[in-house]
């Protein structure tokens, strides 16, 4: 029952999450916030004072929050809530750093709600166009992936046109694939395909004119 005497040891013996799980057993979270500040990182920090929050309950949650100046828990806990709003005026105001998390996250929402337009928008917002040509990719939009790709990460564009010539050898349209890949500068690719199908002339034609390496 000595419990600031275990902490004492728990820390000294580099093991200070046994005294956060000690105070948490105990209902004294306020202690066990104190010794994961004092020795853990902000992201540990704050995933204990969430789920301190989720114990006390939305409004109460809140409050200590606030109370304990724990921002970025505030933040997450807002989001994990899906109260974006919230969330992205309390970056604005008290934790600007956090504002890319809350596009991402938002993002994310608005992609699994279909809403993919906007979705996009925040995805830049935050800094992941990546994400963004990600989800077109996911839906065929093979034009909106590579607009996207030649404004915010150009590198990105071939690949995405060997993804999209992919689509195509699979829909069996063939001069689209090849279309594709010859525009990613993968002729190579081009030439498997109908190598495979057996149209060596096709093959041969797409060789002699992108690829004689290969002829």
């Amino acid at each position: 029952g000595n419990l600031k005497s275990a902490e004492n040891h728990y820390v000294e013996a580099t093991q200070w999450h046994g005294a956060v799980q000690m105070y948490r057993s105990q209902g004294l979270w306020e202690e066990a916030i104190r010794v994961c500040r004092t020795h853990g990182s902000d992201k540990e920090t704050s995933e204990l004072a969430k789920k301190w929050a989720e114990n006390l309950g939305p409004e109460a949650g809140m409050q200590m929050l606030l109370k304990m100046n724990l921002v970025d828990a505030v933040i997450e806990y807002l989001i994990e809530r899906k109260e974006f709003d919230e969330a992205f005026k309390m970056a604005s105001v008290n934790a600007k750093h956090k504002t890319s998390d809350v596009h991402l996250q938002y993002a994310m929402h608005l992609e699994d709600e279909n809403r993919l337009k906007e979705a996009e928008e925040h995805y830049i917002k935050a800094g992941k166009a990546s994400e963004a040509v990600n989800m077109y990719e996911h839906q065929s939009d093979f034009h909106s992936a590579i607009q996207i790709a030649k404004q915010h990460d150009p590198a990105a564009v071939p690949g995405i046109l060997v993804n999209q010539g992919k689509a195509f050898y699979e829909k069996r349209d063939y001069s689209k694939a090849e279309g594709c890949f010859v525009a990613a500068k993968r002729a190579d690719f081009a030439i498997r395909m109908y190598s495979e199908l057996g149209n060596f002339q096709e093959a041969l034609k797409v060789a002699k004119k992108h690829a004689p390496h290969l002829v």
